[in-house]
């Protein structure tokens, strides 16, 4: 589970997209230019690790990860929703102002982190007696 500005690496094995991963020729694709592959190395012919960054711009849900073996008598092996990005949880700080009077049209500023744009919400609720 990856969530959206998180850096991480993971490993690809054969028993998903085959075998036959070549140092230097083999790349690695999420297909979403919020997900930017840093490196790949090619730990055999049937594992690679890629480090990748999840920028807060990627797609939250299911990615398809493909390899491509380049040039002559290469190409792409692809495996349909087999890499997931969550949206982070969210932090609240503080709420300003934090009160208002019946009837008062008012704008409320809320502070904290991993808000994101069209997904994050908010609610009022009651408060417990």
């Amino acid at each position: 589970m990856l969530r959206r500005g998180w850096n991480a690496a993971f490993r690809v094995g054969s028993r998903n997209l085959r075998t036959n991963f070549i140092g230097g020729v083999s790349t690695v694709s999420l297909g979403d230019t919020g997900i930017a592959v840093t490196s790949v190395t090619v730990d055999s012919s049937t594992h690679i690790t890629a480090s990748i960054v999840i920028g807060a711009g990627a797609t939250a849900g299911a990615h398809a990860v493909a390899v491509t073996n380049t040039g002559l008598g290469g190409g792409t092996a692809s495996l349909p929703n087999s890499f997931t990005v969550f949206n982070p949880v969210p932090s609240l700080t503080s709420v300003q102002p934090n009160a208002a009077n019946r009837s008062q049209t008012l704008s409320i500023v809320f502070r904290g982190s991993n808000f994101v744009r069209g997904a994050s919400r908010v609610a009022f609720k009651p408060r417990p007696t």
